[in-house]
């Protein structure tokens, strides 16, 4: 029997260190003789595991009439898992109830909303929710489903893969509450009302609530008018506690959701939580998903969190944006939880077959290498194969009776499309999954190695998913947090931060923490408002000897709109004038003190302060008012940077050198657009993580602490090029000092690796140790042998097989 743990930022299968990289594969919409084809082109492309959602509009498509096979062979989900085993895939079931994925009514079975027409919620002004969402905790819906799960998850139980089957993992719903945020409507049902009050009455009291809502001792209809229709007085009031609400019973219907399917058997392995957010190319509004769904992954060792990434490439003006999604998803996971990707772009994007918004062929590459630089231990290719969607039994007029929203072809842009070709994206995913998992059992036991910064996560400036169109008041908050969460800071100052090589984590400032301890930098994008008690910890942070680095604004209020300026006067930095470029249209700042060989720059808005005794390094040109300084704080110091300053690359570096922060990495290509990221183990051994993510070729050195690595050998890199290059890495018995070419293949006896340079070079340690292959040079000195391969690298793809004498097994 097997077994499957998360723990310790890592992915354990049978007790072994693992990274899983799946393929979704929608059984149902394949023929059952196309199963095997899709499954040999997954396993072509060096996958390791199948994802697929099971979707009950198809399987009880009429209540009470279930269908596993028994009309549709293609509905035989049974059997597919049993041919993934059969494959030698894992498999992890995404059962719902809602999943999604195109399908008509998000996966829902019809009938149970003609049956339950109250489970549809109303919110704003009481109008029905224009989505097809339902009431998750109404106790109507939860039996239908009880229903769904006592006939699934006993599919899933015979094939765990703690029973000696190949089922690791079961996701509960999909992107939970994403359809109440995307439609700005709040579930505001009898059954959400009556648990929202009894929420307020637990966590305020009776007296307190008199004074917050004005209404509280109002009739029934009067309270639900008040919460459907909030009044300026207690709009952000109301904002704030249905949020905080909403939080938790997300959370209550995730941890229903796994009672019913351990109630039927399914158990002793993660139960996935997938977070929705990316929109339109960017991450922005990501941590949307993460702030909706924190408390529900984060309530018990049981549940692993997911991304749901769809960037449409990874690019130099978007590469922050997956970085930081990863810092805001580690800030609120718990301590044991790795990172993962559960639905991972994949394949070409060009949904009209029109060649608009396709893809580049490096694009799912380069989000994968970074996924896994960043600690994912599980990522799962978004479609790997597309198929057709048939037809429903029941005609519903719509249009065309189909099962989903995309017509007969589905999944058409994936890398394996509804025909079974391969797309021009296939090899370079097969490329990626053979170096990833190559060094499976070596990045599954490393962790990023970090610089003493780190990112400060603020999830309430993420609960804007609901803002009521009546309320000025409102509104202007959730305005000024969508602007001030993102900005400058986001785009400009993260990006040079990555292109100078720091690499850190997040932290969420509304948690109390030894983060208030440490002595590095921790920098935030910051709004007008801000809650007291983050105030109070960043203050602490500061005085206790770190350096705080604010992007944005100096706080004035709390979380609710009232007077707030406990870190402006802890810090001694006051606001003293807000400029923008509407009434000075060629607002500049000038740089100064450690900025001071600086150019002059046009900006679009500053803000401007007094604060005594401090280093200034911007300043309002107009004015000569302090925009960028520097300020001793206790035992350390807080910086504030509030003008969309540009992308001054070694300008940012001095900033952070000055504010105390060190960088283990560096690299000199003449024109930047290099991502740099190091992982490594306790017993020194490392992989080297290399993104060119410009279209155009470039060579760089590149130092670790100081010392070149490569013996100082120039690193080539081809135009959106990515490597994954071993150091010190101990491979039973041979070490590998490192190699500027990727280990593709481990096996007894041979090492097969994918060159990269005109001469590319593999050094071991020691000598005398039976080395040979092909098209190599091989040279014994210093106690190394190097291998040089006469293979130029720049003419294609090439490979370079080693064999090592008797007795050496070089797995």
């Amino acid at each position: 029997m097997g077994s499957i743990e998360v723990r310790d930022g890592k992915v354990f299968i049978n007790g072994t260190p693992e990274i899983i990289i799946s393929g979704e594969v929608h059984y149902y919409r394949l023929k059952k003789e196309e199963w095997q084809d899709r499954l040999s082109k997954l396993k072509e492309a060096g996958l390791n595991a199948v994802a697929s959602y099971i979707p009950w509009l198809c399987h009880e498509e009429e209540e009470g009439i279930f269908d596993f096979g028994q009309e549709r062979e293609n509905l035989d989900v049974e059997e597919f898992i049993r041919l993934c085993r059969d494959n030698g895939l894992y498999f992890i079931g995404r059962p719902g109830p809602f999943i999604m994925a195109e399908m008509k009514n998000e996966g829902i079975p019809y009938w149970v909303a003609e049956r339950y027409p109250g489970l549809v919620p109303t919110g704003w002004d009481h109008r029905t929710a224009p989505t097809k969402t339902l009431d998750y905790l109404a106790p109507d819906f939860l039996a239908c489903v009880d229903k769904w799960y006592a006939k699934i998850m006993p599919v899933l139980e015979r094939h765990l893969i703690t029973k000696g089957g190949n089922v690791i993992a079961c996701q509960l719903d999909n992107e939970i509450g994403m359809l109440s945020w995307v439609s700005n409507t709040p579930d505001l049902t009898d059954v959400t009302v009556a648990g929202f009050e009894d929420w307020l009455r637990k966590n305020w009291g009776e007296e307190e609530l008199e004074r917050r809502y004005p209404f509280w001792n109002g009739l029934p209809d009067v309270r639900r008018k008040a919460y459907e229709q909030p009044g300026e007085g207690y709009a952000l009031e109301l904002h704030r506690d249905l949020g905080f609400y909403m939080r938790r019973r997300y959370a209550e219907y995730a941890a229903v959701l796994k009672d019913m399917a351990e109630k039927y058997g399914v158990r002793d392995i993660p139960f996935l939580i997938n977070i929705h957010g990316t929109g339109g190319g960017r991450g922005y509004t990501f941590p949307v998903g993460i702030s909706q769904l924190m408390e529900a992954y984060g309530q018990s060792d049981s549940f692993w969190a997911g991304s749901d990434i769809y960037l449409s490439g990874l690019r130099l003006e978007n590469v922050q944006d997956l970085y930081l999604i990863h810092c805001y998803m580690e800030a609120v996971n718990r301590q044991n939880m790795p990172l993962a990707s559960f639905e991972f772009q994949s394949g070409e994007a060009d949904y009209d077959e029109s060649g608009n918004g396709r893809l580049d062929i490096a694009d799912a590459d380069f989000t994968a290498r970074m996924c896994i630089a960043q600690g994912n231990r599980l990522i799962n290719h978004y479609l790997f194969t597309g198929g057709r969607n048939m037809l429903l039994k029941k005609p519903r007029k719509d249009g065309n009776n189909r099962i989903a929203i995309t017509g007969e072809r589905h999944g058409f842009t994936a890398p394996v499309n509804p025909e079974g070709k391969l797309s021009y994206t296939y090899d370079r995913i097969r490329r990626n999954a053979r170096v990833l998992l190559a060094g499976s059992s070596f990045l599954g036991d490393m962790r990023e190695e970090r610089d003493n910064v780190r990112v400060g996560f603020i999830p309430d400036y993420f609960m804007t998913e609901y803002c009521y169109p009546g309320s000025g008041r409102e509104k202007a908050m959730v305005e000024e947090l969508s602007r001030r969460r993102i900005g400058s800071g986001w785009n400009t100052f993260t990006k040079m931060l990555l292109q100078n090589h720091y690499a850190f984590g997040g932290v969420n400032l509304q948690e109390d923490g030894d983060w208030t301890e440490e002595k590095g930098v921790l920098f935030l994008f910051s709004a007008d408002y801000m809650d007291e008690k983050v105030q109070k910890r960043l203050a602490d942070f500061a005085e206790n000897g770190g350096s705080l680095l604010l992007c944005g604004r100096m706080p004035v209020m709390d979380m609710e709109g009232r007077p707030c300026r406990i870190l402006a006067d802890r810090t001694g930095i006051h606001v003293a004038t807000e400029l923008d470029e509407g009434k000075l249209p060629s607002l500049s700042v000038q740089p100064e003190g450690i900025w001071g060989e600086y150019a002059e720059v046009r900006v679009g808005e500053a803000e401007t302060f007094t604060a005594e005794g401090a280093e200034v390094f911007l300043r309002a040109a107009v004015d000569g008012g302090a925009c960028g300084l520097i300020k001793k704080t206790g035992k350390g110091k807080t910086a504030i940077l509030s003008a969309p300053y540009i992308g001054n690359r070694p300008g940012i570096r001095r900033l952070m050198e000055y504010l105390g922060a060190s960088c283990r990495l560096s690299e000199d290509a003449e024109y930047g657009g290099v991502f740099l990221d190091i992982n490594g183990n306790e017993r020194g051994e490392k992989y080297l993580h290399i993104l060119n993510l410009d279209f155009f070729a470039k060579e760089c050195g590149i130092w670790y602490n100081g010392e070149a690595l490569f013996e100082s050998r120039k690193i080539r890199l081809g135009a959106r090029e990515g490597l994954l290059l071993p150091l010190c890495l101990k491979i039973e018995g041979v070490k590998i000092l490192y190699s500027t070419a990727e280990i593709l293949e481990a096996g007894p006896g041979k090492l097969t690796f994918r060159l990269s340079q005109r001469e590319d070079v593999i050094v071991l340690e020691g000598t005398k140790l039976g080395i040979s292959g092909d098209d190599c040079r091989i040279e014994e000195k210093e106690e190394k042998t190097y291998i040089y391969s006469l293979r130029d690298a720049r003419c294609g793809e090439e490979t370079l097989e080693i064999s090592c004498g008797p007795g050496k097994d070089m797995r």
